[in-house]
């Protein structure tokens, strides 16, 4: 707000609303780092604004959104951030492109996760409790009432379950914070 709002925001038309986002966001880069990687991670992230902030002048979006728009909305969201995570993470412009490149040309392949039964029992019980507290949630037995998920329940549940696989594989190493470094 203290840039963006001086350079005008949004209310000088769209052409200084793009060029105000890609000021703002190509700067947060910078403040992150005087490299080129956070140059690009930063406008990434005003390229992903630009492209939402248009489309929603074109398409206004609708009050309640469809599950399927929200699930497709999140996995959008969820690569393109990855991407510019892989800029924000890289040591220079090459690796960035070389992971980048890397990951578009190969093909996908199944992991050996080389999980222990007990691993794998530990994983499934993590799924049944999730899944037990979104049907306690759902049947309001909290004591509290939750926004209704625009999500089916079945969806929720295998939500839970790619999550608890995902820690599962990713989980075995750890790193240090990422903003020690900085």
């Amino acid at each position: 707000d203290y840039l963006y709002i001086p350079l005008g925001g949004n209310r000088r038309g769209p052409a200084t609303t793009y060029r105000n986002l890609l000021i703002v966001f190509v700067l947060c880069g910078l403040w992150h780092g005087a490299a080129w990687t956070f140059v690009i991670w930063g406008a990434l992230h005003a390229a992903y604004y630009c492209v939402q902030w248009g489309w929603n002048r074109v398409v206004p979006p609708p009050k309640e959104p469809r599950w399927w728009a929200s699930l497709l909305g999140i996995l959008v969201t969820f690569h393109a951030v990855v991407l510019a995570w892989v800029f924000f993470r890289a040591d220079s412009l090459a690796d960035a492109w070389y992971v980048v490149s890397t990951i578009l040309s190969q093909p996908p392949t199944t992991p050996d996760l080389g999980a222990s039964r007990f691993t794998a029992a530990i994983n499934m019980a993590l799924v049944l409790f999730l899944l037990a507290v979104q049907v306690a949630q759902a049947r309001g037995w909290f004591g509290i009432y939750f926004t209704p998920s625009p999500f089916p329940p079945v969806l929720r549940a295998a939500g839970s379950a790619l999550l608890v696989c995902g820690m599962a594989l990713l989980g075995a190493t750890s790193g240090a914070f990422i903003y020690f470094q900085f």
